[in-house]
């Protein structure tokens, strides 16, 4: 997948997908397959190459509020593995923010031939969101390009939403939460220093700190996958403060299940797949070795 900036102009017929992906949930990725199928339409169609591209940000422009859930690495990863050409990425930034509708398609139109547009039934734009999907179809009309409106996705009637996935992920409903993502919700960095203590009581563990504006599990331990340098690995990860310890700082302290050596300085990918029990803070370190066997034969029920 090739990154652009917004305005960038590229000799390419596309496809373009619209929606800020925060997090490429199971409603985003409808939007991706649409404008696959498009693009291969056109392709079959007319002969001629016709590629597909997405439209985001590179940077998170809820940083304020708070309301990110996959950094931006991450959200390209995605998008690379969903088979999307390009990412037309912008900042958003003051300028951005107070462009009109029209001044915000007149830009992205002139990326490339774009042959057709896709974007879901409640897409909506512009300064204070007041432009919507009547006002997108006119526009593109006006051009000869084609809008492709796809269905609203829903779990259990209730539709697919990032809002929905922050509230379980921050209630530790990471089960329910990978659902709708459509993959395990997983936190990426690189494992900092620790104080050792898991090495020293045989539980050596790879913490990592989250990234600002990344929405916060519920603290706890979880039943985890951890992938680093080529391998996956069987894992339980403690998410939060470490309070037998005296720890106060939110970390994802993961358990590697047949690694024993020190991966400080390693880039890790921590996939989570259920939430085990509760952060309890025990009376020594007898107390906290017995519960983390405990843990282990429990956490083997999960795969």
């Amino acid at each position: 997948m090739t990154t652009i900036e917004f305005g960038q102009r590229i000799d390419e017929s596309i496809v373009l997908t619209l929606g800020y992906m925060d997090c490429v949930h199971i409603g985003h990725r409808k939007l991706i397959a649409e404008a696959g199928k498009a693009a291969e339409f056109l392709r079959d169609f007319t002969g001629a190459r016709v590629c597909t591209a997405a439209f985001t940000f590179s940077n998170n422009p809820f940083s304020v509020l708070k309301k990110d859930i996959l950094p931006i690495y991450d959200l390209q990863t995605r998008l690379k593995k969903l088979n999307t050409d390009y990412a037309v990425t912008a900042e958003f930034d003051e300028q951005f923010a107070r462009l009109s509708a029209p001044g915000f398609l007149d830009k992205l139109i002139n990326t490339a031939d774009i042959r057709a547009v896709v974007a879901g039934a409640d897409y909506k734009f512009s300064a204070d969101a007041a432009a919507d999907i009547g006002f997108l179809r006119d526009y593109l009309s006006a051009r000869g390009v084609s809008l492709i409106v796809a269905d609203t996705v829903k779990v259990n009637g209730e539709k697919v939403a990032s809002s929905k996935i922050r509230g379980l992920l921050s209630e530790g409903k990471v089960k329910e939460a990978n659902v709708l993502l459509g993959e395990p919700y997983t936190v990426c960095g690189t494992v900092v220093r620790g104080r050792r203590v898991g090495s020293s009581i045989g539980f050596p563990t790879a913490n990592v700190k989250p990234d600002d504006g990344l929405t916060r599990l519920k603290e706890g331990v979880y039943a985890t996958k951890t992938r680093v340098n080529s391998g996956c690995f069987m894992s339980i990860t403690n998410v939060g403060s470490r309070p037998t310890f005296g720890g106060s700082e939110y970390m994802y302290e993961t358990h590697i299940d047949g690694i024993n050596y020190d991966l400080y300085g390693k880039y890790t990918e921590i996939e989570f797949i259920d939430r085990m029990r509760d952060t309890v803070k025990f009376e020594g370190v007898k107390e906290l070795s017995e519960q983390l066997e405990k843990d282990k034969k429990i956490f083997n029920s999960f795969y």
